[in-house]
């Protein structure tokens, strides 16, 4: 069982199982107790590996029997941080793979560390975009969505799909890109306000899209900014995108 625990200054994916019961008393019918326990925690408690508080949902989604693909905040001095914007609720997130067996081992991460130099399948416009959302895991394909804020001003969304391979690579393997597709803009529904004294009002917050779905061979996402698209799974190419009027 993976749950997400909230630290001081940080936040990490905590593994629980099952620890050896402890049996009743001699003639006493219980059943033996059955405890948790606490397995391992990702990242460590070391200052150099703490990331920052998490507000969006925890989703991991399972790529093997062994791994577990997700999306969590960028590490300390990421280049682009979009807790400086005008709502502290904006968090960059990367792509990150875990091993359950090996105790929450960092397998591959995607988003970060994307220079050439870094690796050869590196794509720098990856790190200027935050992973959000559940992953869709069809096979070893991992489907998911990606904002940033667009160029057009800071309350417009840039909405992305990404596709991911898991391809061998050393012991392990890691997410190689396999496209993106960077789909419309849009702008979220305004933050609810309150005239109470003394509360700061939050400025425009970044539009997080629905987990993307994948059915016979199609994409399907919707941006929450009043627009939902189907892509060909293979390619990344939009076969059809559409612009929902809603009535308030």
């Amino acid at each position: 069982l993976l749950i997400r625990l909230h630290g001081r200054n940080a936040s990490h994916v905590v593994a629980i199982g099952p620890a050896p019961g402890t049996p009743p008393p001699p003639g006493d019918p219980r059943p033996v107790q059955q405890i948790f326990r606490q397995l391992w925690a990702w990242p460590s408690s070391t200052i150099e590996e703490q990331r920052p508080d998490v507000h969006s949902p925890f989703a991991p989604a399972r790529l093997t029997d062994d791994l577990v693909v997700l999306t969590w905040p960028a590490p300390p001095g990421d280049p682009v941080d979009y807790r400086d914007r005008a709502n502290p609720n904006d968090e960059r997130h990367e792509l990150v793979v875990l091993s359950l067996s090996a105790e929450g081992k960092l397998v591959d991460e995607r988003g970060h560390a994307e220079e050439p130099t870094d690796r050869d399948d590196g794509e720098p416009e990856l790190a200027t975009l935050s992973f959000c959302g559940k992953p869709f895991v069809d096979g070893r394909a991992v489907y998911v969505t990606a904002v940033r804020v667009s160029g057009r001003g800071a309350d417009t969304t840039e909405l992305h799909v990404c596709r991911f391979d898991f391809v061998p690579a050393g012991r392990e393997g890691r997410l190689h890109l396999r496209w993106r597709r960077h789909l419309l803009d849009g702008r979220a529904i305004a933050p609810a306000t309150f005239g109470a004294a003394g509360i700061p009002e939050l400025g425009p917050s970044v539009a997080l899209p629905s987990a993307p779905i994948v059915r016979a061979g199609r994409v399907f996402v919707a941006s929450n900014t009043g627009a939902v698209a189907c892509l060909e799974a293979t390619t990344g190419r939009p076969e059809c995108r559409c612009h929902v009027a809603t009535a308030l």
